[in-house]
């Protein structure tokens, strides 16, 4: 499949936005809340048949990036691998972060929705909070994800102004190792 993830291109970014697919990670967890976990199977149907968005969003997507002049298949690969799989993948890795660092003492919850909107912050305890990303997001450079990182930045200079909560990032990777560099307490 084609990798379209470091193309440099606003119209294909708005495919993916919120007005077009959903907030899909908070669709993930109403998923996994309602069926007691998740996979791509799981979420897909979910998505298709338990949603607003359905079907009907994920052909709006795929012709947004094929207005762009990308082929009809690659386009759609490429929107169920950012709206599915990889909303699956990080859905999976914020229960695997939460799960891992309360069991050796801290006390972490879900962000509520909103404070997720706009902070950006997945997981918050009594005095640090956590975003999770996957490490392309650490390594990455391309335009349009160092806007999306010095808006996360910002975001969460807003957060620490208003709860005196420093957020660290936690990465992941594909293979299943999760990177807590970043997070020093």
């Amino acid at each position: 499949m084609t990798n379209l993830d470091n193309i440099n291109n606003q119209t294909i970014k708005k495919a993916f936005w919120t007005n077009v697919v959903g907030n899909c990670m908070l669709l993930a967890k109403e998923c996994c809340n309602k069926h007691n976990g998740i996979n791509e199977q799981i979420f897909y149907s979910y998505y298709l048949n338990e949603t607003n968005f359905g079907q009907k969003a994920l052909d709006k997507s795929k012709d947004i990036i094929v207005s762009q002049g990308i082929d009809q298949k690659v386009a759609e690969d490429w929107v169920y691998k950012r709206v599915i799989h990889d909303t699956v993948n990080g859905i999976k890795y914020e229960y695997k972060v939460l799960e891992m660092l309360n069991n050796i003492g801290y006390n972490l919850k879900f962000a509520s929705n909103a404070i997720d909107k706009k902070y950006a912050v997945d997981l918050i305890s009594d005095t640090f909070a956590i975003q999770v990303k996957p490490y392309t997001y650490k390594i990455g450079n391309n335009p349009i994800l160092n806007e999306d990182k010095k808006k996360h930045i910002k975001q969460h200079k807003e957060f620490y102004n208003k709860y005196n909560k420093k957020v660290y990032f936690i990465y992941y990777n594909y293979n299943g190792q999760i990177d807590f560099n970043d997070f020093t307490i």
